[in-house]
């Protein structure tokens, strides 16, 4: 009788080894299936491209809201850019995805982050007329991650 007992507890055994086995390769597979995720999306420089014109359009056409100034008033003057500038630049920071970052230059100021030498960016000329002194400025926006 104590045969077919010894024989249970033998299975039992490379039940639980089996198992453990298991347990182990399944362990193993999850942490090389995390590790290995792919990161997030990275912008090329093509979509930061993309992402520069879209700004600049939103920047030129949404109107002068409370809390949101629109780029024709804010490059109209010295004493305009002052007031506004603050502004436009939380508005940008606001509309930005991760890891992205924007400067914006003009005659009157610079507002956001200058980039680094490095860094991937587009930068996007244009022009903005300045009524005051009935002239075009060359203003820039580089958007940029870093």
């Amino acid at each position: 009788m104590s045969a077919p007992g010894r024989r249970t507890s033998e299975a039992g055994a490379v039940y639980t080894v089996e198992a453990a086995f298991a347990a182990i390769l399944l362990i193993s597979t999850l942490a090389i299936i995390v590790h290995l995720q792919p990161a997030g999306p990275q912008l090329g420089t093509e979509d930061l491209r993309v992402l520069s014109e879209d700004m600049l359009n939103i920047l030129e056409y949404k109107g002068n809201l409370p809390g949101h100034p629109d780029l024709a008033h804010t490059v109209a003057s010295q004493a305009e850019w002052d007031a506004r500038a603050p502004e436009l630049e939380a508005d940008v920071r606001s509309m930005l995805p991760p890891g992205t970052r924007f400067y914006l230059s003009t005659p009157f100021g610079s507002a956001g982050d200058a980039p680094p030498e490095d860094a991937p960016r587009h930068v996007r000329p244009f022009q903005a007329f300045v009524p005051g002194a009935n002239t075009i400025a060359e203003c820039k926006l580089i958007i940029w991650r870093g």
